[in-house]
């Protein structure tokens, strides 16, 4: 059975018992304030025979003494199930390394919570080499550790970034040597980075290119700044491309350490936006930060200097010996950096002061070398028992390599903000909801919203509906591009190119980075070219057939006309040259409408009422509709206020859209009652209508936009609107057709000419409106015309 160790047994029993009691009355005073315990451990042919453990474990591991004494094998159980086998094969082989005296790992306390400790020894062995006792200190770094893991967490979220962005980037020294660059920047050199890291400008460009770049990046160092300007660079291939620079320095405590600059190539910007590399990959890779910092006991009397009373024997990490810092040659005031010693001290007189006897201080202390080292001091001060100060007692820890972290955590934290806020793209960072936790400063240049509309809200708010489906498809891979329309402040979507990447955090926290690029105007331009090809080809097939055929026509519709008049014609004769005479006039009708599409012209408005230019239609359209035993209704809003409209393409459109019906039933000529509703209302948008306007000339309606050229109108919620609707029951049309309905020459008629439907759009178009058709295929189509009420 393993017993505790007797002190007070063995004290009693030494010839210096007073001498001894009262040093270890200071001592165990000193111990039970520090931040671990102390345990020793005796041995006999290999086996524990008896354990101290001092009274500290019980806030370090929730254990008393006693319970130790009770159970041999509680400290291997505390220890962490994936820490437990290391742990046990480096005590098994320790008489084969004695020179092995400190490992760290973890262990779960009494109330199940996980802790990360070192435990630091020392061996004694006895004549025949045998391990006789194993002397100890075991103290908590938890604090320490959670510190590395955040460090880790804020490196990978910026490695992600760079990652992400899609424009050549490269990192230089104050030499103006390469220390890093991406992916996009090798492709753009032609070379790979093992040629690029390690050499200047000099190495990699043309003499009289490079000068250019090494002066500009002198110039950048001297201010200490930010940089942006437009020059010649030559490509890896040979060509030479327009390159806008964008270049910022970047500080260490020492002063400009280096550079970091973004390239963006305006030779054909808006080809490589498409060609862009989807993942940089940012190579220089961030150090690892591993505390493993041990900590020392110390004892200073509290007179001038401090004078040392007691330190632990580790001190000779330090490089100092016990009996050199106990022997009063070196004083602990006097080991504290020079700048930092007036502070420690004005902390210690204000703690003092507040009535505070325990706290926690960081400063620089000297080694035995002359450098100095980083190390948190957790200290007490002891009273006598008449209240008069008499030591400082306290625990050190070596925490230079958590101070190193810091310093490069404020470097990378310089780097990522410098990336940031000199990027031509918007960046996001976004939780597994989709939630925004941060976004670029650009947000209020390129949306008009504040950073702090946006931050804590669903990404998917701001996103056209219509794009919705596809967001949601991509967020849920690991990466992926696409195209979307982001809303703006004042209501409009702009188009905005995105790349995006999803990465875990240390804690298992699924995030997301999203780098998008506003491509509005590119995407305006594509639909502009889309519909002026289309203008051209009409325009061109018009004047060709004018050019050809109008001529022709007139002449042959003059002969028809003479001979049409002769007397001796017979009654069956005359009907047909009418008949000839007509389709002439059928053909010059269809010439003047496809003029009229590709040049509309200029249109002229009055204030009229929309139900009185319908009426005026009836008497045709009734006609028409009688033809084919179609029942033909009609209902107007008499609330109808007049309005601006041009009154022959309005009932021209009246008119084409009832012709477009009574044609449809030709397809569905069983229909049990044959119907034609034509309406008009007075009303106010139930929610914002757009539409894609084909060119107009008239300077009553324009379109909204943002930007010059965008031929895009919209109707905001509640605008008074006059609304045409014209409807049947034909049947329908089915999906593949209806998305083209408005296309010029576009016809599923034997007949058609495919422009009837395009000069309504063009129409309600030119006087600021929207149309909106509803089929449902088996039933029937309905024409909504939307005109916003506008007057002189």
């Amino acid at each position: 059975m393993i017993k505790d160790i007797d002190y007070e047994k063995d004290m009693a029993e030494s010839p210096n018992r007073e001498m001894i009691f009262e040093a270890e009355e200071r001592f165990k005073t000193m111990i039970q304030n520090v931040n671990g315990y102390i345990y020793s451990v005796q041995y006999e042919e290999g086996h524990v025979v008896s354990s101290y453990h001092s009274p500290q474990c019980f806030n370090l591991t929730g254990y008393t003494r006693e319970e130790y004494a009770a159970d041999p094998g509680l400290w291997a159980k505390m220890i962490h199930k994936d820490d437990r086998e290391r742990v046990f094969i480096f005590f098994s082989t320790l008489e084969n390394h004695p020179e092995s005296n400190e490992i760290e790992h973890r262990i779960i306390d009494k109330s199940g919570k996980l802790k990360w400790v070192v435990n630091s020894f020392s061996l004694k062995f006895d004549s025949e080499n045998r391990l006789s006792r194993m002397d100890g200190f075991i103290y908590d770094v938890t604090a320490h550790k959670n510190a590395e893991a955040a460090l880790n967490e804020q490196n990978s979220f910026l490695q992600n970034l760079i990652d992400t962005i899609i424009n050549p980037i490269f990192y230089k020294d104050i030499n103006g040597v390469y220390t890093g660059c991406n992916r996009a920047f090798e492709d753009f050199l032609g070379k790979k980075k093992s040629e690029i890291i390690g050499k200047t400008i000099f190495d990699l460009s043309s003499p009289n290119f490079a000068e250019i770049y090494h002066q500009k990046d002198l110039q950048l160092f001297k201010q200490n700044g930010a940089q942006a300007y437009t020059t010649k660079v030559k490509r890896g291939d040979g060509s030479v491309r327009d390159i806008v620079f964008n270049k910022a320095a970047y500080s260490t405590a020492e002063g400009v350490a280096g550079l970091v600059g973004v390239m963006l190539d305006i030779t054909e910007i808006k080809e490589a936006e498409s060609n862009l590399s989807q993942a940089l990959h940012r190579l220089q890779e961030l150090e690892l930060i591993i505390n493993k910092g041990s900590a020392v006991v110390f004892s200073w009397k509290a007179q001038e200097d401090w004078p040392v009373e007691f330190v632990s024997a580790n001190i000779v990490q330090f490089g100092y010996s016990v009996e050199e810092l106990l022997s009063g040659k070196v004083a602990y005031l006097n080991l504290i950096h020079p700048e930092d010693r007036s502070r420690v001290l004005d902390e210690i007189e204000s703690f003092k002061s507040a009535g505070i006897s325990e706290f926690y201080q960081n400063y620089r202390l000297m080694n035995s070398i002359g450098d100095y080292r980083w190390v948190d001091a957790h200290t007490w001060i002891k009273y006598n028992d008449k209240g008069v100060l008499t030591n400082y007692q306290g625990l050190i820890i070596d925490v230079t390599r958590r101070k190193k972290a810091e310093l490069q955590l404020q470097d990378s934290e310089s780097r990522y903000r410098t990336l940031a806020e000199n990027s031509y793209d918007l960046i996001f960072e976004l939780d597994q909801e989709a939630k925004v936790l941060y976004v670029s400063p650009n947000l209020h240049e390129l949306l008009g919203y504040s950073v702090y509309e946006m931050l804590m809200r669903d990404i998917k708010e701001f996103i056209h509906k219509n794009d919705l489906p596809e967001v949601a498809r991509t967020l849920r891979k690991e990466e992926g591009r696409l195209v979307v329309r982001f809303r703006h402040k004042e209501g409009d979507y702009m188009w905005f190119e995105s790349a995006g990447k999803r990465y875990r955090t240390s804690k298992g926290e699924i995030r997301g980075v999203i780098v998008s690029r506003d491509v509005t105007e590119r995407k305006s331009m594509e639909q502009r070219l889309i519909h002026t090809e289309k203008l051209i080809a009409i325009g061109e097939m018009a004047g060709m057939i004018a050019h050809e055929f109008r001529n022709s026509l007139t002449s042959i519709k003059m002969i028809l006309q003479l001979k049409s008049e002769e007397a001796k014609l017979t009654p069956g004769e005359k009907k047909s040259f009418g008949i000839a005479i007509n389709s002439i006039y059928h053909m010059e009708s269809v010439i003047q409408r496809m003029l009229n599409y590709a040049n509309p012209g200029s249109l002229e408005f009055k204030n009229l009422e929309l139900n009185t230019l319908v009426t005026e239609c009836i008497p045709f359209i009734e006609m028409q509709a009688a033809k084919k035993q179609i029942h033909l209704q009609v209902h107007l809003d008499e609330k109808l206020p007049q309005m601006l409209l041009n009154p022959v393409t309005i009932k021209d459109a009246v008119i084409n859209l009832v012709l477009n019906a009574t044609q449809a039933f030709e397809k569905n000529p069983l229909a049990e009652r044959k119907l034609i509703n034509v309406k008009t209302h007075f009303v106010e948008a139930d929610r914002v209508l757009e539409d894609m306007a084909f060119s107009v000339k008239t300077e009553y309606f324009r379109s909204k936009h943002r930007t010059e050229g965008r031929q895009e109108i919209i109707i905001s919620e509640g605008t008074e609107c006059a609304l045409l609707e014209v409807s049947d029951n034909a049947g329908g049309i089915d999906d593949e057709h209806l998305a083209r309905v408005f296309d010029p020459f576009f016809t599923t008629k034997e007949k058609g000419t495919g422009l009837g439907l395009p000069i309504v759009k063009r129409t309600v178009n030119s006087h600021g409106g929207v149309v909106i058709v509803e089929s449902t295929p088996g039933a029937g189509t309905i024409f909504k015309l939307y005109i916003p009420v506008v007057t002189k």
